[in-house]
């Protein structure tokens, strides 16, 4: 599946999921011990420029899931600031990115759609925030949050010792975090957890 590199009239989202679809049904089956079906998945991204790439499951190698295809093999350095991903399968982003050490990819609604948002650092994550919530952190807050862009959550010793402050302290940053609504407290005592909402 070659490149769509010219340049194209405005692409509609349904029609880019249609072709995600189309796409979705040249996945390369893969044999599994236990026998069990592998998933089909199509995978288009959509450029700034209206031109487009296309990957399926499988397609450059056996098991290789049909966005890692597109994002790591076939657009590799390529600069997709304002592209879009259309998939038939959510993601597996968040497994990569801890791998990586990235930060986790954010999902939104916007209208009819989900927006996913994969981030090049923590301190783009960081300033992804909105302009409130930046204007109420100090720099070691900052610092925690750009920590945390990376997790689905935390605990307070946890926090505390990543950022090398006492528990105190990480403790008025979590809480600053939830009373902005960033992080939401699930449990008490030693055990609670702060996961981003």
């Amino acid at each position: 599946m070659s490149a769509r590199r010219q340049k194209a009239k405005k692409r509609e989202p349904r029609e880019m999921m249609e072709l995600a679809v189309t796409v979705m049904r040249q996945s390369v089956p893969e044999h599994r011990p236990d026998g069990s079906p592998s998933p089909s998945v199509g995978a288009v991204l959509l450029r700034p420029d209206g031109s487009f790439e296309m990957a399926a499951r499988g397609e450059l190698r056996e098991g290789n899931h049909a966005e890692y295809a597109l994002l790591e093999r076939k657009c590799i350095g390529e600069r997709l600031d304002g592209s879009v991903l259309f998939t038939t399968l959510e993601p597996c982003l968040n497994r990569q990115a801890e791998k990586l050490k990235l930060p986790l990819p954010t999902f939104s609604m916007e209208g009819d759609y989900l927006v996913l948002t994969i981030y090049r650092s923590r301190k783009a994550a960081a300033s992804a925030l909105n302009n409130e919530a930046l204007q109420t952190l100090n720099s070691a807050e900052l610092s925690g949050w750009e920590f945390l862009s990376g997790r689905t959550g935390t605990t307070q010793s946890e926090y505390a010792r990543q950022l090398s402050i006492t528990p105190r302290t990480a403790q008025r940053h979590l809480t600053h975090f939830v009373q902005l609504r960033l992080l939401r407290r699930v449990g008490s005592g030693p055990a609670t957890e702060y996961l981003k909402t």
